[in-house]
């Protein structure tokens, strides 16, 4: 059976534990309807402050309590269209970020919208010892800084 709580510090509104939001606006009570950002991330709008939450924080605030200081709501499933209670828990951003790379959802490397390089660049980049920075730079179009960096696995440091 469906569990409703109330939102704390917010009223009118209510969320089930499936990840349902509600509100109770003018005494009719209604599933309000979420949308999702490029992130794939379910919000809703709390009025009248018109204000844009994650689902996900609400159904934790709802059921488990208001967020510790230094943690965030985090997907334990690494889907973050799944706001059930038991997928959810509140983590610090490092374990949030671990769960991104055990789950494949982190956008480092070539899955990263920005990326210049592929992963057989960076190798490359680092098997270059007889040539300059410069001239390696230059040949992958990157800066001599960049070039660096690689070189001393402070970027890329996840392919070997």
């Amino acid at each position: 059976m469906t569990m409703i709580k109330p939102i704390p510090n917010h009223s009118e509104y209510f969320v089930d534990d499936e990840g349902n939001v509600y509100s109770t606006k003018n005494r009719v009570c209604h599933k309000l309807k979420m949308w999702t950002q490029q992130n794939n991330y379910s919000y809703i709008i709390i009025y009248p402050h018109r204000e844009h939450s994650s689902v996900a924080r609400l159904v934790l605030e709802a059921f488990v309590g208001l967020c510790p200081e230094g943690m965030e709501a985090c997907h334990n499933d690494g889907n973050p269209t799944n706001n059930r209670v038991p997928n959810l828990r509140w983590d610090t951003r490092t374990n949030n970020q671990r769960d991104r790379i055990k789950h494949g959802t982190d956008s480092r490397g070539e899955k990263h919208p920005q990326h210049k390089l592929t992963e057989l660049q960076v190798l490359k980049i680092r098997s270059c010892v007889n040539e300059t920075q410069s001239d390696v730079a230059r040949e992958f179009g990157i800066s001599q800084s960049e070039v660096s960096v690689i070189k001393n696995n402070k970027r890329w440091k996840f392919v070997r």
